[in-house]
C-alpha cells in the first residue's frame, strides 16, 4: 500500500514539474507597444511579453512575405524566411538573449512556417528563469509526406532542441496510432519490428541536447511534441 501512495505522489512530482502549473502568462502585444529599439524583420505573427527574474521578456516571431522568382526552363523558384527572437529589459537596458534564422528555396510545395499557438513559456526548474519553447515545420513536396519539423526550447542563451519529421494517418495501419502508447525516440526504434516507409513517423532523432537539463526539461519537451507532431490533409 506505501509503495502504491509513493508512486502516485511521484507521479503527481512529476506532473506538476512540466504541466501546466510551471506554465507562465504571457501578454500577446502590438509591435506599437514594443520599445522603439526593437525592429521587427518582416510581418509579425506573435508577439509575446512577460517578467521573470531577469527583467521584462518579449518573444517575437515573424516571416517575409515569400519570394518568387519565375523560369522559363523550369518551375518557379520560391524563397521563404522566417525568424525568432527574444529580448530582455532590465534596468533600462534592452538585450537580444538569442535569435533564430530559417530561410528556405525549392520548387515544388515549398513549406516553411511556425506552427500556430505552438509558443510556450515555462519555468520548469522553478529558478525564476524561464523557457521559451516553440516549434516550426519545413518541406518541398508534391505528395503525402511528412514535413521536417523542430522544437526548440531556450533558457536565456541556452538551447535545446528535438528534431524528427511529422505524422500522417494515411493509411489504415495508422489510423489508430496512440501517441500516448507511441515510441517517439527514433534511436529506439528496432528495424526489424516497424514498417521501413513509417519507420520516422512523428518521431525526433534524438535528444542528446537535454542530456545536461533537469529532467523535466525533455519530460515536457515531448509533451509539446506529441501536440504538434500530427498533420492533417
Amino acid at each position: 500500500m506505501r509503495t502504491y501512495i509513493l508512486l502516485i505522489v511521484l507521479l503527481i512530482v512529476s506532473l506538476s514539474a512540466y504541466g501546466q502549473f510551471n506554465e507562465i502568462k504571457t501578454t500577446k502585444i502590438g509591435v506599437e507597444e514594443l520599445p522603439d529599439s526593437i525592429k521587427i524583420k518582416g510581418r509579425v505573427i506573435e508577439i509575446l511579453t512577460w517578467n521573470d527574474t531577469i527583467g521584462i521578456n518579449y518573444f517575437i516571431s515573424s516571416a517575409i512575405r515569400p519570394i518568387r522568382k519565375r523560369f522559363e526552363d523550369h518551375e518557379d523558384e520560391e524563397t521563404k524566411h522566417i525568424f525568432a527572437e527574444q529580448y530582455i529589459v532590465k534596468d533600462d537596458n534592452i538585450e537580444l538573449l538569442w535569435n533564430f534564422d530559417l530561410k528556405r528555396t525549392g520548387w515544388i510545395g515549398l513549406e516553411l512556417l511556425f506552427i500556430p499557438h505552438s509558443t510556450y513559456i515555462s519555468d520548469l526548474d522553478n529558478n525564476g528563469i524561464t523557457e521559451t519553447t516553440f516549434v516550426y515545420k519545413t518541406a518541398s513536396r508534391s505528395d503525402i509526406s511528412p514535413a521536417d519539423i523542430e522544437l526548440i526550447m531556450h533558457e536565456n542563451e541556452n538551447k535545446y532542441s528535438l528534431k524528427g519529421r511529422t505524422f500522417i494517418r494515411y493509411s489504415k495501419h495508422l489510423m489508430d496510432v496512440d501517441f500516448s502508447d507511441y515510441e517517439l525516440n527514433l534511436e529506439k526504434i528496432e528495424d526489424n519490428k516497424i514498417h521501413p516507409s513509417t519507420k520516422n513517423y512523428g518521431r525526433y532523432l534524438n535528444d542528446d541536447e537535454f542530456i545536461k537539463t533537469p529532467n523535466q526539461f525533455l519530460l515536457y519537451a515531448i509533451d509539446i511534441w506529441k501536440k504538434h507532431i500530427e498533420e492533417k490533409f
